[in-house]
C-alpha cells in the first residue's frame, strides 16, 4: 500500500515538473520574441535622452549613462519643430471636422435613403478604399495646380487656379469625401446608421419632421460616439500623412515633411548616427500629442466601434 502511495506521489511530481518545465521554455520564448519586437522601439526611446558621448560610447547599449535631453533641445532650437506642430495641429483639427460632418452627411443618405443606383454609389466607396492611392497621385497633383472645376475658369480664358501650397486641397478633399480614408469614414458611418431603427425616422417624419430637422434632431444626438471616432480616425491620419503633405501641400512646414527631411540623412555623413537619433527624437515627438489625444479619448473611439457593428 505504501509502494502504492510513493509511486503516486513521484507520478504527480514528475507532472508537476514536466508541466513547470514546459511553462518555464514558453516564458523564455516569449522574453526573447518580446526583447526582439520591443528593441528597436526601447532603443528609439531611449537613445532620444542620450547625451552626444553616450551616442558613441560603445559600453553604452541601450540605457543611457548620462540622460540628457540635448536632443530634444536641438529639435526645437535648430529646426522648425514648433512652427510644423502649429500648422500639423491647424490642419489636423479643420481635416477632422470637415471630414466628420461630410462622412455623417454622405453615410446617412446612403443608409436610410432608398434611391436609384444607391447601391452603384456604395460600390464605388469600397473600390476607392481599395484602389492604391499612389496610382491617383498624378491626376490629383494636376486637378488642384490647375483647378478648374466644371470648367467655369475657362470661361474666362484662364487654365485655372493654383491651389498647390495650400490649405485648400486639404479643404476640398475633406469636405468632399474625396479619397481613399472618405471612403473609410463613410462605410463606418454607414455601418452605425443601418443600425437605427427605421421606426424611429418614421415616427419624426409622421409628426411633420423633415429629413434635414430628422437628422439633427435624432440621428446627430445618436451618433455621438461614432462622431468622435470619426473625428480621432481623421485627426490622425491628417497628424501622420506623408503623401497629401508632400505632394499637395507644398513649402508648408508639417511635421511628416519635417520628420522626413530629418531622416534623410546621407551614410557617408560623418555624424550619421547622431542625425540618426535627432531624427528619432523629432518621430517621438510629433507621434507624443498623438499619443495623448488617442488616450483621452480612448474609451469614446472604443464604445464608438463598438456600436458601429464592424466587431464581433
Amino acid at each position: 500500500m505504501n509502494s502504492f502511495i510513493s509511486e503516486k506521489k513521484k507520478a504527480k511530481a514528475i507532472k508537476i515538473i514536466k508541466s513547470f518545465g514546459v511553462k518555464f521554455l514558453i516564458f523564455i520564448l516569449l522574453i526573447g520574441l518580446s526583447y526582439v519586437i520591443l528593441y528597436p522601439f526601447l532603443f528609439k526611446l531611449l537613445a532620444a535622452f542620450m547625451s552626444k558621448d553616450d551616442l558613441y560610447n560603445s559600453l553604452v547599449e541601450i540605457v543611457p549613462m548620462h540622460w540628457s535631453l540635448e536632443n530634444f533641445k536641438y529639435i526645437i532650437e535648430k529646426t522648425e519643430f514648433l512652427e510644423a506642430l502649429r500648422n500639423t495641429g491647424i490642419y489636423a483639427l479643420a481635416d477632422a471636422a470637415l471630414a466628420t460632418a461630410s462622412a455623417a452627411l454622405v453615410g446617412y443618405g446612403i443608409a436610410k435613403f432608398k434611391f436609384k443606383g444607391v447601391n452603384v454609389l456604395t460600390v464605388i466607396v469600397i473600390v476607392i478604399m481599395l484602389m492604391p492611392i499612389q496610382t491617383l497621385s498624378i491626376p490629383l497633383y494636376l486637378n488642384f495646380r490647375f483647378f478648374n472645376p466644371f470648367g467655369v475658369f475657362s470661361l474666362f480664358g484662364s487654365k485655372g487656379i493654383k491651389l498647390v501650397g495650400t490649405a485648400w486641397p486639404m479643404i476640398i478633399m475633406a469636405a468632399t469625401s474625396l479619397g481613399f480614408r472618405s471612403g473609410v469614414f463613410i462605410i463606418l458611418m454607414r455601418q452605425y446608421y443601418i443600425g437605427v431603427p427605421n421606426e424611429l425616422l418614421e415616427a419624426a417624419w409622421v409628426d411633420g419632421a423633415g429629413p434635414y430637422k430628422t437628422f439633427f434632431s435624432i440621428v446627430v444626438p445618436m451618433a455621438k460616439s461614432m462622431f468622435i471616432v470619426i473625428f480621432a480616425l481623421s485627426f490622425a491620419w491628417q497628424w501622420t500623412d506623408t503623401f497629401y503633405s508632400n505632394l499637395l501641400y507644398g513649402d508648408v512646414k508639417l511635421l511628416p515633411t519635417l520628420v522626413s527631411m530629418l531622416k534623410n540623412i546621407k551614410l557617408e555623413n560623418s555624424t550619421y548616427y547622431l542625425d540618426y537619433v535627432r531624427a528619432n527624437t523629432a518621430e517621438l515627438m510629433a507621434i507624443a500629442p498623438l499619443l495623448l489625444f488617442y488616450a483621452v479619448l480612448q474609451r469614446k473611439i472604443i464604445q464608438g466601434i463598438e456600436r458601429s457593428g464592424l466587431v464581433g
